[in-house]
């Protein structure tokens, strides 16, 4: 073989350079593509929330809000590190409201997150104040100035106060004094005077405080300055100058005692009127009410702040999160706590993106009351309240009073000028059967329901079967709604045959619902979660008498051997065909022109021993029994998610209906549709089959082919 000619031959050194030079640019390729795709996914990455609940993803609710946003807002973390907190729960809660306020920014160009942790990020954290105080400084100006006026005021008294000593002594010391009771009474103001200066130290040290905390409390500075200059005013120098001049104007006073009580009383005189004046200014200046309310919400330093274009709120730590009941947990039991910091954050935003907040008013004539301690519909007030909606209660019949007499209605609540108003009108109790004509003040609510939805107000109307129909006079709220297109046979319950252990038949009057009707945004929204009602009665769908007006059914009882019984007292109602129905509506909503209403059907008082629908007896309902929801969530999560929908709609905030937060508590799988079941159903039967051949025969001529 020739030898290769050595000017074309590749030297061992061109070949190294070469291959030397490849691998370099293939490094420096791998690094810049490394770079490039860490850049791409800062910028554009995907998340996704593998946990149960989806308690690391906002609700939709929560995104509807975000999206109608039209301001700038800010969200502030004051939590201490979820790593630095002991208890576990807490620890989680923490952590948990931190990821959760990031995905607020991420979801919406108009919030900024920003964390600051207590204790380890002082400087920030002052500065974080002082943006906050100056916010308000417009409005905390004349207070600031009045406080200081006061603080001058008792720095003057404080070094005058000294030249009272020597003329009170020379009094004391005068041998022509035999007044006993004087004499007592001026070494009296002479102690006084004597510990005066340390006194006011003291006082002005307690103002030092307020005004030196991260917020000033001025309004405190302000009372203690109130009260001080008002004690020594009219405790001291008033006192003082009314008894010396009583001595001064008594025939048995000596010449030389006068004259020591008349420059006394001059120098208390001019002492004092500095005082006045600086009371009377400190008086006048009006405090900065929505700063002071800043502050008495912050009285810790562990917080997350939504600071709006106008306002700012506060949700502390204790209210991230839902403790359950004391009564449900058991002995060395600790129950996760439940978090709620979502819904406080979204209320906070959508009651500072609202002008107007509008008013929620149970309407309650029974005994208990709807809200508050003892209430029966605290659970779905409290999620109203979330919202930051003006919520108020009204009994036309009274409150019972101290000593249980019957304490005289008030008037029912107005809204204000340009305020939306949505009336709960919460079932009557039954008339009394010694009084059966008496409608539990229902005939009052009717009227001023009537009145108020002439007015452009709404109404949600909570019925209950009314065992006493047949005895009463007609139903007022019944022909209230029924111009609406919606009559109300409150006089009949709803019952499903079945078969009881001995199969003789029998009746039951609880129904569980998956299936939510998708006319209206109300029902649309809870779709899979599940609802149950407790002897519901039918509600008959016609036309509105307006022609402009529309009716849509909302919750519908479907099933076999449906009836509706009017004799209930009956220990063994029996099927009966002529009320038959294969199916039965029970909620309905409806709108006239701008009014709306809601109605539903199997409502009822805690005396009926039947569980309402909306009341705590229902949504507060856990998977271990009653009171259980806070620790292993609700049994029935539509039926507190129908509620606040149907007051949101009926608002005319249907815009932010949609899953909430505290649906997220338990996720569920939606329910199938009709084409659905029948796809899985031919999928198990056919499918599995030919999927199964198919590969067989792939696995046969695979092998034929080998």
């Amino acid at each position: 073989m020739a030898d290769m000619n050595p000017k074309t031959a590749e030297t061992q050194l061109t070949r190294r350079v070469k291959y030397g030079l490849n691998v370099t640019v293939a490094i420096v390729a791998a690094i810049l593509i490394t770079i490039l795709i860490n850049w791409i996914g800062d910028l554009q990455y995907w998340r996704t929330d593998l946990t149960s609940s989806r308690r690391y993803s906002l609700s939709e609710q929560t995104i509807k809000v975000l999206g109608d946003l039209d301001n700038d807002y800010q969200i502030v973390t004051l939590l201490p590190p979820a790593d630095s907190v002991q208890d576990p729960r807490l620890s989680s809660i923490i952590q948990q409201a931190t990821d959760i306020t990031d995905e607020y920014a991420r979801r919406s160009n108009n919030v900024t997150v920003d964390h600051l942790s207590p204790g380890l990020q002082i400087t920030r954290i002052e500065a974080f104040y002082e943006s906050l105080r100056e916010r308000y400084a417009g409005k905390l100006e004349p207070v600031v100035a009045a406080i200081e006026v006061g603080r001058d005021a008792t720095r003057t008294m404080r070094g005058r106060a000294g030249q009272l000593i020597g003329p009170l002594s020379a009094l004391l010391e005068d041998q022509t004094l035999e007044d006993d009771k004087l004499k007592r009474f001026t070494e009296s103001v002479a102690r006084h005077f004597a510990r005066f200066a340390s006194d006011l130290d003291a006082i002005d040290k307690q103002i030092g405080q307020a005004l030196d905390s991260p917020l000033p409390n001025y309004d405190a500075a302000k009372a203690t300055l109130t009260r001080l200059l008002g004690d020594v005013d009219t405790g001291v120098f008033e006192v003082a100058i009314e008894e010396f001049n009583k001595a001064v104007k008594h025939d048995q006073t000596p010449d030389a005692i006068k004259n020591r009580l008349l420059e006394l009383v001059h120098l208390f005189e001019s002492i004092r009127e500095p005082i006045q004046s600086a009371k009377r200014e400190i008086d006048a200046a009006e405090s900065a009410d929505e700063y002071n309310r800043l502050i008495d919400r912050m009285g810790t330093t562990e917080n997350i702040i939504v600071i709006g274009p106008t306002d700012v709120q506060v949700v502390p730590l204790d209210d991230l999160f839902r403790a359950p009941d004391p009564t449900q947990v058991q002995r060395g039991q600790f129950p996760e706590l439940r978090f709620q910091g979502e819904e406080k954050i979204t209320g906070s935003l959508l009651s500072m993106s609202m002008k107007n907040p509008p008013l929620i008013v149970f309407v309650n004539s029974g005994p208990r009351p709807a809200t508050g301690p003892g209430g029966g519909y605290q659970q779905v007030a409290n999620r109203l309240k979330n919202f930051n909606f003006d919520l108020q209660q009204w009994n036309p019949s009274g409150q019972p009073g101290p000593m249980g007499r019957p304490m005289p209605p008030g008037p029912a609540p107005q809204p204000k000028a340009g305020q939306k108003a949505v009336w709960v009108v919460l079932p009557s109790p039954p008339p009394d059967p010694r009084n059966p004509m008496g409608a539990g003040g229902s005939q009052q609510v009717a009227t001023t329901i009537e009145q108020r939805l002439n007015d452009g107000d709404s109404a949600l109307f909570l019925l209950a079967w009314n065992p006493m129909s047949f005895m009463a006079s007609s139903d007022a709220i019944s022909q209230l709604i029924e111009p609406w297109g919606i009559t109300a046979q409150t006089d009949r319950g709803i019952l499903a045959e079945v078969r009881l252990p001995d199969h003789r038949p029998g009746a039951n009057f609880r129904f569980d619902t998956f299936m939510w009707s998708d006319a209206t945004p109300i029902t649309d929204a809870i779709h899979g979660m599940q609802g149950h009602f407790e002897l519901p009665s039918p509600l008959v769908i016609g036309k509105p008498d307006a022609s402009s007006g529309e009716v849509w059914p909302l919750v519908e009882i479907a099933g076999n051997r449906l009836w509706a019984a009017s004799n209930l007292q009956s220990s063994m109602p029996e099927y009966d065909e002529s009320t038959a129905a294969d199916s039965f509506v029970i909620g309905a909503a409806a709108e006239k022109a701008d009014n709306r209403i809601v109605v539903f059907t199997g409502s009822h008082d805690r005396s009926s021993g039947i569980r309402g629908w909306a009341s705590d007896l229902s949504t507060n309902y856990g998977m271990m029994g009653p009171g259980t929801a806070e620790i292993f969530g609700s049994a029935w999560p539509a039926n507190a998610e129908l509620f606040v929908n149907s007051v949101l709609w009926l608002a005319g905030l249907e815009d932010l209906i949609a899953a909430s937060a505290r649906s997220q508590d338990v996720r569920r799988v939606g329910d199938l549709t009709r084409g659905g079941l029948t796809g899985l159903r031919w999928t198990l039967m056919a499918g599995l089959p030919i999927v199964t051949f198919g590969a067989g025969i792939g696995v046969w001529m695979t092998r034929r082919k080998g």
